[in-house]
């Protein structure tokens, strides 16, 4: 696992003069799309916890990542992003996340594909390259954005069962500067990814995207998972009260 990611320092600005980013309205998207960010996020914060460093480690979602003090109000707003030695309580009472306060940036990120016509659109247009530019060429994509921030690992996956993506699961790995491909395999019709950045393996299968930890031999409890374990556990302590009740 790597610790702090440090922004290209000719990315972003940091002029004296603050500038003020309104926090804008959130897209709206469909089921599949949330509940796959939601069983990554879930997950993650709690394995994350449980490790060294735990509370110095943040995992957000579909919140601004904004990179540019200056009155541009450069962000991007990856699915689910990760970032190491930072004060985790701190940026969970924020609706964005600051790179020049914090001077860690986004350690691994995941975009996952909606039906929804934005990220329809944009998925289909970086479906063929990892890096592909606007038409204007003053303007960077996603991909090259978190190249540029220094982000560790990229990866995307697509739940809709549309084939917005030539492949449901693709990682990249940042490497002098450029995104290189992560091997995914194919077993039975699971398609299987390592991610060095997390110590974990990515699992898709059947529009579902898990986390396996391989040191531990076990799979990170998904959100349905999270549920059954807290609905039984109350369960039990409810019967166990009757029974002391009726003792």
């Amino acid at each position: 696992m790597i610790g702090r990611t440090r922004p290209d320092s000719g990315v972003f600005a940091t002029p004296d003069e603050e500038f003020y980013y309104p926090e804008g309205e959130q897209l709206p998207v469909d089921g599949r799309h949330w509940h796959a960010c939601i069983d990554v996020v879930l997950p993650l914060r709690a394995w994350l916890r449980g490790r060294p460093g735990g509370s110095r480690t943040w995992v957000g979602t579909a919140l601004p990542i904004l990179y540019n003090r200056s009155g541009d109000c450069w962000e991007v707003t990856p699915d689910v992003a990760v970032c190491f030695d930072v004060d985790g309580a701190e940026q969970e009472r924020r609706g964005y996340y600051r790179v020049w306060e914090t001077g860690v940036a986004p350690a691994w990120v995941l975009e996952v594909a909606s039906r929804h016509p934005h990220y329809y659109d944009q998925m289909k247009y970086y479906s063929g390259s990892p890096i592909t530019m606007y038409d204007h060429p003053n303007i960077m994509s996603d991909p090259e954005v978190f190249a540029a921030l220094g982000v560790a690992e990229f990866w995307r996956t697509d739940p809709t069962g549309e084939n917005i993506l030539t492949t449901p699961l693709q990682g990249y790995r940042l490497a002098d500067g450029r995104w290189h491909p992560i091997t995914i395999t194919e077993d039975s019709d699971r398609l299987l990814g390592h991610s060095d950045v997390l110590g974990l393996d990515l699992c898709w299968q059947d529009g579902d995207l898990r986390l396996y930890d391989p040191a531990a031999s076990k799979w990170l409890l998904a959100y349905d998972d999270l549920l059954a374990t807290h609905t039984a556990a109350e369960a039990r302590a409810t019967a166990a009260g009757r029974h002391k009740e009726h003792a």
